[in-house]
């Protein structure tokens, strides 16, 4: 539920997302962490959506026609390995090194849900086809996921303008040189379209839909990259994927300005009313340029700011650091 808390103080929608959530016996003990996605199906061309001819998770379809399109199943499902003895269950981000936090795992999987997931694949040649059998083809749904639609080489060239089933789509999967082009998602990186993870090694599942590990190593942006290290906390998806999910059509409370007050123990959305209560939630959620307000009070975190921004106390003294 905190998880779910958190994305909610960030998302503005007038439709419930009902999330069915387990424990599952079906990973390995050393395996997957878990997995999450939107429910199944084709939602394009409904009653408010802003492109046509696009597939939209069934989360973000429910905000756009402001209706119920499923009825009444869950949006999204979520299964976390039930098999790992190394969770930790804390609330309070201070993860021991050994384990996998299990808040910033909850977070991560959701964000694939709501959008972080497009239609492509690559094909490895072997077992079931992916596209057309030949290895090192790439291809996409005849309706592509509104994730594809903002999806660039790094020269600009869209990956729907590349053929479909071809070897050209497949080089551009795994050449490492590909970028979300979305105008609010480049605002908040500072003017450059966010990388995306395209190693030379297709890995169905994680390629493509993170933001690239060698780029957003910082806990303030980290968040949707494809490794969660054991030991790390991050509990707010950071300005980058926020800016990517504005740019599929989410509505995002303005966060150019937060607040942040470590007494604050209800709900959080960085408001002056209900504020952030850690540093690092704080810094995470502003663009390029934006201000965070801090309420007097030692914040003893470990604190990586790599982007400009402001920072100033409007009540007593703040300390930041360890």
């Amino acid at each position: 539920t905190r998880a779910a808390a958190i994305w909610s103080s960030l998302l503005n929608g007038s439709q419930p997302i009902v999330i069915d959530v387990c424990w599952s016996p079906d990973f390995a003990a050393n395996g997957l962490l878990a997995n999450c996605g939107s429910r199944t199906g084709t939602f394009a061309n409904f009653t408010g959506a802003p492109l046509a001819n696009t597939n939209y998770p069934l989360p973000l379809a429910n905000q756009l026609s402001n209706s119920d399109l499923n009825g009444g199943d869950p949006e999204m499902q979520c299964r976390f390995n039930a098999n790992r003895p190394d969770w930790y269950m804390g609330l309070d981000g201070i993860v021991p090194a050994s384990r996998f936090d299990l808040i910033s795992t909850a977070l991560h999987e959701i964000g694939h849900g709501l959008g972080f997931a497009g239609g492509v694949a690559w094909d490895d040649g072997s077992g079931s086809a992916e596209c057309n059998g030949t290895r090192g083809v790439g291809c996409y749904s005849t309706i592509p996921d509104v994730y594809d639609r903002f999806v660039q080489t790094s020269n600009g060239t869209s990956i729907l303008s590349l053929a479909n089933n071809s070897m050209a789509l497949g080089s551009a999967l795994t050449g490492d040189a590909l970028v979300f082009a979305g105008p609010n998602a480049i605002a908040n990186n500072g003017g450059a379209a966010p990388r995306l993870h395209a190693p030379a090694t297709w890995v169905a599942g994680t390629s493509y839909q993170h933001l690239r590990e060698d780029t957003f190593t910082a806990v303030a942006t980290g968040l949707m990259t494809p490794a969660m290290p054991a030991g790390t906390a991050i509990h707010h998806p950071g300005a980058v994927a926020l800016g990517m999910l504005k740019d599929m059509g989410w509505t995002i409370y303005d966060l150019s300005i937060t607040y942040v007050d470590k007494s604050n123990a209800g709900l959080e959305n960085g408001g002056v009313l209900h504020p952030f209560n850690t540093a690092i939630e704080g810094v995470s959620a502003v663009p390029f340029g934006g201000r965070v307000f801090f309420f007097a009070g030692d914040y003893h975190e470990n604190l990586t700011i790599s982007r400009p921004m402001t920072l100033e106390s409007i009540q007593g003294v703040v300390r930041i650091g360890q």
